[in-house]
């Protein structure tokens, strides 16, 4: 069985992908201020949508079943 890696770790072996997540969700913020909801949302709020939309993180779905993962 091989070993769980988020996306973001597949995508960027030999970075610090700390960092780059965060830049990448400072420019998520920026781009999209105007479709979040107003009252202040969260960084997990931020990933969750992130990740929805194909964004790499390293949130990990670590479901079994398939329609439960989706």
């Amino acid at each position: 069985m091989r070993p769980l890696i988020p996306k973001i770790a597949r995508s960027f072996p030999d970075r610090n992908t700390e960092t780059i997540e965060k830049k990448m969700l400072n420019e998520l913020r920026l781009r999209w201020s105007r479709f979040l909801p107003k009252e202040t949302i969260t960084d997990l709020d931020l990933l969750t949508i992130a990740q929805h939309h194909g964004m790499a993180i390293r949130l990990l779905d670590s479901s079994t079943n398939a329609l439960v993962a989706l």
